[in-house]
């Protein structure tokens, strides 16, 4: 993306070369994957064209690397990731000029997409685990959501995401789509106990402990961050 953003600040004189370049061939992707600003201007179009392409290009082959994880969760996470990589270099180079807003708007939606899948895959089990009535049978209730909380946070907690805003991104995410539905089921069940003791025999995490856990979730330790190279960047497995 580097090397892409200095192409586009010379823009003005690559438009004139890639104007009498053939057109980038048909891909078999949607069309919003290639969108380039509607222009009068033929030779910024086309190297408008040619750009989008290019960048196409990148996100296939990130597409391709994420089919080698063996975790759904994981492959969402990896390209929600990498994809905001790309739409942030865009936005913050002259590639912005290049594709326009409207390419820019179209990727950041499909990153949030990527993010809904992502908490989808690795988290409903743990949301439906927790019952529309929250009067149901404590010991069922906490009983089924210790196990899939338990089985989704172990599993998501083997996975790095280095870049710190990112990663804080997801925790609050996920914090503010489970802990208040929890809370409210925990809090139903101890005025209904009104024994905190009682309520130990089953309960196993407060809200304030499920807050904590989604909070440490992509913990980047110093052997990770120590390890540098391409790979710092990604997202994996620890």
């Amino acid at each position: 993306m580097n090397h892409l953003s200095t192409l586009a600040d010379y823009s003005n004189v690559l438009s004139e070369i890639f104007l009498d370049l053939p057109p980038p061939p048909k891909s078999p992707l949607p069309e919003s994957y290639l969108y380039s600003p509607v222009s009068d201007d033929t030779a910024a179009t086309a190297f408008s064209e040619q750009m989008a392409w290019l960048i196409l290009v990148l996100l296939c082959k990130i597409d391709g690397k994420s089919r080698h994880y063996k975790e759904v969760s994981l492959s969402y996470l990896f390209l929600a990731n990498n994809l905001r990589h790309v739409v942030a270099k865009v936005r913050t180079s002259n590639l912005h000029y290049v594709l326009g807003d409207d390419w820019v708007l179209s990727h950041e939606a499909k990153v949030k997409r990527l993010m809904a899948n992502y908490e989808r895959v690795a988290w409903d089990k743990v949301l439906s685990s927790l019952p529309s009535n929250p009067t149901a049978e404590a010991r069922v209730v906490f009983g089924n959501f210790n196990v899939e909380f338990e089985k989704a946070y172990r599993r998501e907690n083997t996975f790095i995401v280095p870049e710190q805003e990112f990663r804080e991104e997801v925790k609050a995410s996920l914090v503010k789509k489970i802990t208040p539905i929890y809370r409210e089921v925990y809090e139903t069940h101890r005025v209904a106990v009104g024994s905190l003791r009682e309520m130990r025999e089953y309960v196993t995490f407060t809200p304030k402990d499920v807050e904590n856990y989604m909070l440490n979730l992509f913990f980047v330790g110093r052997a990770s961050s120590a390890t540098g190279g391409n790979n710092s960047f990604f997202v994996r497995k620890k």
